[in-house]
């Protein structure tokens, strides 16, 4: 926001609530459902039909990829949608980068609701101890956890499935 101010830029900022200012303010504020992508998509291109939009710009991972769309949508320069949402998400990630030939750590991609134990022994057996369990679309290391033996695996999967049950966190949906 500062660098639109310092540039003499018009700003508009999308939300997922609604601002108590966008009556004084209609090309201010945009209320966007960020967990429907397609709806999101469609209010930006209608609002855009009334005020030029020259640029997208997400806040984090969730926006990142909505503001890949958009711009695709609007037909503004961004990266692709479908690096964003790779971006996004851990195993698609390190997927991509060990194609293209980088280093990437040892890991293994376990589906939820595996029983605990078999959870830990088919990461004992992929890549070893210690190691660090993590949800796939989660940020600022929401359900990170290092296990060292089978026992913390099976307590820290246990753990993470819990997390990925929070009403909020399954709305992310299949990524999560």
């Amino acid at each position: 926001m500062k660098a639109a101010v310092t540039l003499g830029a018009d700003l508009t900022v999308g939300s997922e609530e609604p601002n108590a200012m966008a009556a004084a303010n209609p090309t201010g504020f945009l209320t966007l459902p960020f967990h429907d992508r397609e709806r999101a998509v469609a209010l930006a291109a209608e609002f855009a039909s009334r005020h030029p939009v020259h640029a997208v710009v997400g806040v984090d991972d969730d926006t990142a990829a909505l503001a890949a769309a958009i711009a695709e949508r609007l037909g503004i320069p961004a990266n692709p949608v479908s690096a964003a949402d790779a971006a996004r998400n851990k195993a698609e990630s390190r997927e991509r980068l060990a194609r293209a030939g980088l280093p990437v750590p040892a890991f293994v991609r376990l589906p939820a609701g595996l029983p605990a134990a078999e959870a830990a022994i088919r990461a004992r057996a992929s890549i070893g101890y210690p190691c660090v369990i993590k949800p796939l679309v989660l940020a600022a290391s929401r359900g990170v956890i290092r296990a060292d033996d089978d026992a913390a695996f099976a307590a820290a999967y246990a753990r993470v499935g819990r997390i990925l049950e929070d009403p909020e966190v399954a709305a992310c949906g299949a990524p999560a």
